[in-house]
């Protein structure tokens, strides 16, 4: 059961949280609710994180890395990449965006985008 103002899928809950935030800031946030920056694990997860970005163009989500090295704020195992083919691995640490085309970008980890947290529910 997700609290009010979070939406389910699978077995986590999700929020848009409208503060424009550096990744670190929305990273302290969404432990502050008990969670972590959302990690997006399939192409179904994916198509749902966009769809709770309404209009909005690019959000924080919770993978961060440089190279062919990323890894996710909340633990999981790096598997499904949104990254575009034609995507170019950056040098030097850079946080991941999700775009409301559904598509990945490493930015700065300074910049300041909105951003979605998720918290894995535990189903007894």
């Amino acid at each position: 059961m997700c609290k009010p103002g979070w939406l389910p899928f699978c077995n986590s809950c999700y929020t848009l949280v409208k503060s424009m935030l550096k990744w670190s800031q929305a990273q302290l946030h969404c432990q502050s609710l008990e969670g972590h920056l959302v990690s997006v694990t399939s192409a179904q997860e994916n198509d749902f994180v966009v769809k709770i970005m309404g209009k909005e163009r690019n959000v924080w989500i919770g993978a961060h890395g440089s190279g062919d090295t990323f890894e996710w704020d909340g633990g999981d195992l790096w598997g499904f990449s949104g990254f575009p083919a034609s995507w170019a691995a950056p040098r030097s640490r850079e946080c991941v965006q999700l775009t409301n085309d559904g598509l990945w970008r490493t930015y700065p980890c300074h910049f300041t985008p909105i951003f979605i947290c998720e918290v894995e529910v535990n189903i007894h």
